[in-house]
């Protein structure tokens, strides 16, 4: 029994997104792509200001109300984002002026694509699940909550179980990537260790391991 996921909404792995300049006109887009790897991997033109993340609404199986929520953790643990639903399309939209690290903008875009991918997005059903038992939680233990719904989703215990698919444009945490979650001090701090802020050069970030709590590497080891 699902409290908030929609069973009958069949949720879709390709993602729409699109660069608008300061005009806010689209200077590239993708449509129906595998990941974000475009904008992961390369490097990020710096007269682009915002990113646009576009899902058809009939694929995304939360309601209007948990969407808006989910945007607002998200914002509240400073991955800003903004989200308009239209009848047929969302939108999503980072303000690249909003972000300091490519890594935390890396973050936004999985975060964002958990409303909707296929398995994944059950991590925003588990997330919730745990504020609803823990009404009053802090800030920093929905930040734990958060890391533990993605446990949750991959584990085999968990009625949620899917699999394990930790990259940069799918997933930021595996199930074995902590037994104590990270504080949110501790996460930015190791994006300010990758030494790559939004527009800088392409140099490879791997995100599942920056969000791993048993790195005894020095962390700017983490860019290989």
């Amino acid at each position: 029994m699902h409290k908030y996921y929609n069973t009958e909404v069949a949720p879709s792995k390709k993602v729409n997104w699109c660069y608008l300049d300061g005009d806010n006109s689209i200077t590239q887009e993708e449509h129906n792509v595998a990941c974000f790897s475009r904008i992961t991997y390369d490097a990020i033109p710096e007269y682009v200001k915002k990113i646009v993340v576009s899902h058809e609404r009939s694929q995304i199986p939360y309601s209007d109300e948990i969407i808006h929520r989910w945007i607002k953790e998200l914002n509240a643990f400073n991955f800003p984002v903004s989200v308009e639903i239209k009848q047929d399309e969302v939108d999503f939209t980072i303000e690249l002026e909003k972000y300091e690290y490519k890594a935390q903008v890396n973050c936004a875009l999985q975060f964002i694509r958990a409303l909707y991918e296929r398995f994944i997005a059950y991590l925003v059903e588990c997330y919730f699940n745990r504020l609803d038992a823990n009404p009053s939680a802090t800030l920093e233990e929905k930040f734990a909550f958060l890391q533990e719904a993605h446990k949750e989703i991959t584990c085999n215990y968990s009625e949620f179980s899917c699999y394990d698919y930790p990259n940069t444009n799918h997933m930021v945490i595996s199930s074995g990537n902590f037994d104590v979650p990270l504080t949110r001090a501790e996460i930015f701090e190791r994006f300010k260790g990758t030494e790559q802020h939004v527009y800088d050069p392409y140099k490879s970030i791997n995100i599942e391991r920056l969000w791993r709590n048993n790195v005894v590497k020095e962390i700017k080891h983490v860019n290989e």
